[in-house]
């Protein structure tokens, strides 16, 4: 089954290869693309934190980058991210439930605001509560920007054919940002007739309502906010929702690469 990926390129690739190895091929758009930044006054931050929060795996990369330490003491929003910090070299890592709001959880009932400030790595926008839901809880968050995630704009003309055509019959969404770039274009295209043949896979409710004003043939949401769940709603996608063709070719990109 060929599914549109429209995760920037770092994530798009490793969701292409799990797509991959579950014998689908996957079609590589980014709706986004992410510009790492220095990070200002980073040290003085790190010292004072007892704990760096990071909401994104490109957070973590961009921890990674900022700074040579390794010692770091993280809490991540879900398991993608972690595994993100893992691979960057970080050890000592808490994992949340998949959001933010398990994330200021996990820090109410792990942490103590007089143990020092929460150091926030995040990207210059900045969706949901977890400063505010933190700073009611007696927390102080210091936010630093590490990464833009900027928006490219259109869609390849071979993706937004195929999706036209029905040739693409899934799209993955990650992100209520990402799913509002994808209606906007569809809506510049004039193409949104063509996605009642064509089901959106949600990372989050908050992802399906943003998604929600095309006619999609079915509107998936998965279990949990969590790579492995949006996998799992491979099971119900699809025109036939038949198993996947293990003889699928490898991971296309619709991108320029270089």
């Amino acid at each position: 089954m060929r599914i549109l990926v429209t995760r920037p390129i770092d994530d798009a690739q490793t969701l292409a290869e799990q797509l991959h190895r579950l014998g689908h091929q996957a079609v590589i758009a980014p709706l986004m693309t992410v510009r790492y930044r220095p990070i200002p006054d980073l040290e003085r931050v790190l010292d004072r934190a007892q704990r760096v929060l990071l909401t994104s795996a490109n957070g973590a990369r961009a921890l990674a980058r900022a700074t040579d330490r390794r010692d770091l003491k993280l809490a991540t929003v879900g398991r993608a991210t972690a595994e993100a910090a893992k691979r960057a070299g970080f050890t000592r890592i808490d994992v949340a439930g998949g959001d933010a709001d398990r994330l200021a959880e996990l820090c109410a009932n792990s942490y103590k605001p007089e143990d020092g400030p929460l150091a926030h790595i995040a990207g210059s926008v900045v969706t949901g509560r977890l400063g505010e839901q933190l700073g009611a809880l007696g927390f102080t968050v210091e936010r630093r920007v590490g990464y833009d995630a900027a928006a490219i704009g259109e869609l390849p003309p071979p993706v937004a054919e195929g999706l036209a055509q029905g040739q693409l019959p899934v799209v993955m969404l990650f992100s209520p940002r990402t799913a509002r770039l994808f209606l906007d274009e569809i809506e510049r295209l004039g193409i949104g007739a063509s996605f009642c043949r064509i089901d959106a896979l949600c990372l989050s409710p908050a992802v399906a309502e943003m998604a929600a004003g095309l006619p999609w043939r079915r509107l998936l949401v998965a279990a949990e906010p969590a790579g492995d769940a949006m996998l799992a709603l491979l099971d119900q996608a699809g025109p036939n929702s038949q198993a996947p063709n293990p003889q699928a070719t490898p991971p296309q990109s619709a991108m320029p690469q270089g």
